[in-house]
């Protein structure tokens, strides 16, 4: 059994909000690079804050300071760390939250959160027949027409005898439930609650009286929700073979609004800012080292929303085969080395000549080296080779 080597190469292809601000800033040198980025960040109550490193010895602590003195008032502290790392807290309620770096505040590296109260939800009472009416004429929902947001509630209160509130559609001769909800036919003393988690214009009526006309409608509106962004590429903790060139490529979809753009981050340095899908940009021959990239999708209403993943970049090894071993009738297997989390094939031929390599193995090292079994080699001369595949 005669075994060969071939090592293949190639470039690399391709509702709370978190927020992330950047702990340092690798575009910058000296002291100038001891910032955050950016020095004040606005969300909403439940909204989360990641701190991403992209310098050394820094912090991110609750408090005041001024160019001599720091005040710590014990709402977070990241402890001081270096890159690659991270710290994230949650804002749980309104206000201007200021912080600092515990290593250089007195060189002005300070930050501050905003954090905006979002609308509580709320309930309106619609009344269930006109007691201020006699007949027919009291066989009427108050008011027919109800705004409200979405996640408020509407609270039915009979006033009458024998109505419903069920939701759909009805003419003079005919109703149609939707589902939604259906109270039950009920009279006074009743009440009946339903909380409306999507905008829209919901119509519902009395399944008694809808001929007569007792119908309403609940008009709901969307709140401001930021959009919806995903990196696709590459997954996060993903590990590449350096020099590492890739396509570094997101999806985003708007909520209240329309995307307008989505801005591309190495660190705190903007990598392009794609205005209209599909949302990607070029990476470039990066070195063994980890790395942090963000996508923030913007939309026309001035919602932001940001996804991040981290990637690990390590310079490959050799590939070198060793230790084949033959066990009869038909097993063959042998060790190669290789980087954990790099993805490998294995193949075999019966004749160098032929250019024809069937593949019997791919898979993602585990560590190194990485033993290969191959229990049907069968013919002689039989030749095997292991590549590297190309990053993804």
């Amino acid at each position: 059994m005669m075994i060969g080597t071939m090592i293949l190469t190639g470039a690399l292809s391709g509702s709370a909000a978190s927020v992330t601000v950047f702990v340092g800033n690798t575009n910058l040198v000296g002291t100038a690079a001891d910032v955050f980025v950016p020095p004040a960040t606005n969300i909403f109550l439940n909204d989360q804050v990641v701190w991403v490193w992209e310098g050394n010895f820094h912090s991110s602590t609750s408090g005041t300071s001024t160019s001599s003195n720091a005040t710590p008032n014990g709402l977070w502290d990241s402890g001081i760390n270096s890159q690659p790392h991270s710290f994230t807290n949650t804002f749980t309620s309104p206000g201007s939250f200021t912080y600092y770096c515990s290593v250089h505040f007195n060189l002005g590296m300070t930050g501050a959160v905003n954090v905006a109260s979002v609308p509580a939800p709320k309930a309106v009472t619609v009344f269930v027949g006109n007691t201020n009416l006699i007949g027919t004429a009291a066989d009427v929902f108050v008011p027919p027409s109800t705004n409200i947001n979405v996640n408020d509630q509407v609270i039915w209160v009979w006033e009458g005898s024998f109505h419903s509130s069920t939701s759909g559609t009805s003419t003079s001769t005919n109703a149609t439930p939707k589902g939604l909800w259906d109270s039950g036919v009920n009279s006074h003393p009743h009440s009946f609650t339903n909380t409306f988690s999507s905008a829209g214009s919901f119509t519902y009526y009395c399944s008694v009286h809808f001929s007569l006309g007792m119908t309403g409608v609940v008009n709901v509106a969307g709140g401001a929700l930021p959009p919806n962004v995903s990196i696709t590429n590459p997954p996060t903790g993903a590990t590449l073979s350096a020099p590492a060139s890739f396509t570094l490529a997101a999806t985003a979809s708007g909520n209240s609004g329309t995307v307008t753009n989505v801005e591309f981050f190495q660190g705190a340095i903007s990598l392009g800012n794609v205005t209209t899908a599909p949302y990607s940009v070029p990476v470039s021959s990066l070195a063994a080292a980890d790395y942090t990239f963000s996508a923030v999708a913007s939309d026309n209403s001035g919602q932001t929303a940001t996804n991040s993943v981290t990637i690990h970049v390590v310079t490959p090894v050799p590939i070198v085969l060793s230790a084949p071993q033959f066990l009869p009738p038909s097993d063959f297997r042998f060790d190669y080395t290789a980087n954990p989390g790099l993805t490998y094939i294995v193949q075999r031929t019966s004749s160098l000549s032929s250019g024809s390599w069937t593949t019997l193995s791919t898979n993602v090292a585990g560590g190194s080296p990485v033993l290969f079994d191959d229990p049907t080699a069968s013919g002689n001369p039989g030749f095997y080779r292991v590549g590297r595949l190309p990053n993804p």
